[in-house]
């Protein structure tokens, strides 16, 4: 059955496309949010006890991406070019998918780099997958569509 144009999209079909690197399945994106700092302002001769609110500086949250480990090593390797000083700032985009895997939107992430990355849980006893996570600090999120 064809989605109805109203009808929402599922979070389940999307690409992330990171400069550089081949594409790669992953798990999870999180973090994609957009935050403008409220300013509190009142003048001394105001003769309400009322503040006024301004409009202050834009923030991005950090990005999190997950996937599974496969051995790998491109995302930790990008991440050790930022330990040893090296800052690469790459583009990264997220793809919103419809069911036909068409794109619907897409996210970009601007002057992007690794602020962290970690490796799940290692467990002897355990049937889980081991999950590869990276944190990237984006100066600028926009929405195209």
């Amino acid at each position: 059955m064809a989605r109805r144009e109203q009808d929402p999209i599922g979070q389940f079909n999307f690409i992330v496309e990171i400069d550089g690197m081949e594409s790669s399945a992953f798990l999870s994106v999180s973090g994609l949010s957009s935050e403008t700092e409220v300013l509190l302002f009142r003048s001394g001769n105001d003769r309400s006890a009322a503040v006024r609110k301004l409009p202050g500086l834009q923030k991005y949250g950090d990005v999190t991406l997950k996937r599974g480990y496969i051995g790998n090593n491109d995302l930790y390797q990008w991440r050790q070019q930022i330990i040893d000083g090296a800052v690469d700032r790459r583009a990264v985009s997220i793809l919103l998918l419809n069911e036909n895997r068409e794109e619907v939107s897409r996210f970009n992430l601007f002057e992007a780099w690794p602020a962290r990355w970690e490796l799940s849980t290692l467990n002897a006893k355990g049937t889980d997958i081991a999950i590869e996570e990276l944190v990237l600090a984006v100066e600028r999120i926009e929405l195209s569509d």
